[in-house]
């Protein structure tokens, strides 16, 4: 057993080392264009499982400026199941160009999409090399429209409902709730469009909050359990124009963790959120040129903090709730200015 190990180590190195590309075979076609291949001049078989190199090939490129990404694929065809072993991206199509990016994947077994181009592929892959096909069972859900109303005081979902007073959804149904795609309207126009679980707004969606035909608020991202949760970008609206704009975490509806608020002034604060509020490492960035480095409690500069000004002048120090507290000021040559001690300002 040893030393068919030590052979599988030798035969690991040498696949992950060579990247002399084989023969390319292409298989299928995405949805958004994408293009997945397989290396058939490098695939080996042990025992149950297929080992190969796959190429995914994009139309366009990725935000990360990447056109394709190689992965090497352990299929295990007995139950139909993968893992990626090692992922390399690339800036150039059919893996050639420049490697931007080499990663070692955690340790876990996935399963492929129903009607997903890796499905296809994987089914051909084991169909092939093992000459077995997996059939996927896939438990399709109804669409419907639903209601979500109060009966008897109590809050559920119904096939029957007034649009006037309840949120109405439509979309796929499962158990007799939302589950999967949908979109969900409230009484005064409120949209959310995304994902569904069990009856709750939970994975990628966008919210819309519409009073009086007017569009107050828009969120983008990730939801759990009906609110905000994960990443996103929140932008607010007044007049039919923009006056607040937030990408970053959220938390049950708040800022939360790393984010960027741009304000409508043009004003932007950067750094860590909580509850809502600058907390934490922050920086805020002034169309003028003047920028302030600091720590925040509660929305305001509370703690060490620089203050940066576009003629060279600075202060720096400890604030407290936005006031310079013990802090000194200097000009752009070093020399000091003025100092505050104790909150009171200190003549030079």
């Amino acid at each position: 057993m040893k030393k068919i190990t030590i052979i599988l180590v030798i035969i690991f190195t040498f696949l992950f080392s060579n990247t002399t590309w084989g023969d390319w075979s292409y298989v299928v076609k995405g949805s958004k264009s994408q293009k997945l291949y397989y290396d058939k001049d490098r695939i080996r078989k042990s025992g149950k499982f297929i080992y190969f190199w796959e190429l995914l090939d994009y139309l366009k490129p990725t935000e990360y400026g990447d056109l394709s990404v190689i992965s090497y694929i352990e299929l295990d065809c007995s139950i139909f199941r993968y893992k990626r072993l090692k992922i390399q991206f690339y800036n150039k199509s059919m893996g050639e160009g420049e490697q931007t990016s080499d990663m070692i994947p955690q340790d876990e077994w996935n399963y492929p999409k129903p009607n997903s181009i890796s499905e296809i592929m994987y089914n051909k892959i084991c169909e092939k090399f093992v000459g077995e096909k997996t059939e996927i069972v896939v438990n399709k859900k109804e669409k419907g429209v639903l209601y979500e109303s109060k009966v008897n005081g109590e809050l559920g979902w119904y096939k029957s409902g007034d649009e006037k007073t309840d949120w109405k959804y439509e979309g796929e149904v499962e158990n007799g709730k939302p589950n999967g795609q949908g979109t969900m309207t409230s009484p005064d126009g409120s949209i959310y469009e995304g994902k569904f679980k069990d009856g709750r707004q939970n994975g990628q969606g966008t919210m819309t909050l519409i009073k009086g035909g007017e569009i107050l608020g828009k969120y983008v991202g990730e939801f759990k359990n009906d609110f905000p949760n994960g990443q996103g970008t929140t932008t607010l609206f007044s007049g039919g124009g923009i006056v607040g704009k937030y990408v970053g975490e959220h938390k049950n509806n708040k800022y939360h963790g790393q984010g960027t608020k741009t304000f409508k002034d043009d004003r932007k604060h950067i750094g860590e959120w909580k509850d809502g509020k600058p907390n934490g490492k922050g920086k805020v960035l002034y169309p003028d040129g003047r920028k302030i480095n600091g720590e925040y409690i509660d929305g305001k500069l509370d703690g060490q903090g620089t203050i940066t000004y576009p003629n060279g002048r600075k202060f720096v120090g400890e604030f407290r709730k936005d006031k310079p507290w013990n802090v000194t000021g200097y000009d752009k040559d070093g020399n000091i200015l003025g100092k505050y001690v104790n909150g009171e300002p200190i003549k030079q």
